[in-house]
Order: C-alpha cells, then structure tokens, then sequence
C-alpha cells in the first residue's frame, strides 16, 4: 500500500528542471575554454623564445568540453616541446640537456587572474539560473 511522502518539497520540480539546465550550461563551456586559453596564448606569444620569431608564430588556443587548451610547435617546429619543457640527458641521442623555460606555463600562471574571472563569471552565471533552492 502506497502512503503519502514524510518529506514534501515545494518547488521540486522547478528545482530539478533548473538544476537540468544548468547541468547543460556547464557541460557546454567549450566556448569559455577557448576564450581563457586565447587569453594565455595571447601571454605565451610574448614570452615565446625568439630567435627566429617562428615558434611564436604556431601558438595557438584551443577550448574543448573539459579543458582549456594552448599549443605550440608544428612538425616543421619540433622543438616547441622542449623549448618549453626541457630535454633530458641522452634522449634520441641528442648529447647535453637543458631545464627549459616553461614559458606557456609561466603565461598561464602571469594570466591567471584574468582568465580566472572569466571562467568563474561563467560558472556563476549557470549557477544562478538555478531557482529553488
């Protein structure tokens, strides 16, 4: 036999549709990604070694579902990678090694408060779509 609830909500149902939608609102910040790895890549263009000036020529930004995303080196530029990160001693063959400079890192970390309240402007917005609470 079915008895009635001992908790009632009163609002529920408008509570979980708003809490559906902004589910749906932060599930999509794809588009926040990519304008806070534009503001690091923007940064990391500045820092970029340069010798020739082409390694800053291919960093470039990118947003996905999950992450904010800033590249840099093309295989005619294979050395993006430990430019930034390092080479280890005896890798490839390759004699010596070097630390790197972690610029892209360093870019990140100096643009961090810009970036950051764009993203949690964002993720405050989808939050205060929620009504019920």
């Amino acid at each position: 036999m079915a008895s009635k609830p001992i908790v009632s909500v009163d609002g529920g149902r408008m509570l979980r549709a708003t809490l559906k939608a902004a589910e749906h609102d932060l599930s999509t910040l794809q588009g926040i990604h990519a304008r806070v790895a534009s503001v690091v890549e923007g940064r990391a263009r500045q820092m970029a070694p340069k010798v020739t000036g082409t390694l800053a020529s291919t960093i470039r930004s990118s947003g996905t579902k999950t992450a904010a995303v800033v590249r840099a080196g093309f295989k005619r530029t294979p050395y993006a990678g430990p430019n930034n990160w390092g080479w280890p001693e005896g890798a490839s063959g390759i004699k010596g090694s070097f630390g790197g400079e972690h610029w892209i890192t360093v870019a990140a970390k100096q643009t961090e408060p810009q970036w950051l309240a764009l993203y949690l402007a964002e993720v405050n917005k989808a939050i205060s779509k929620v009504k019920g609470i």
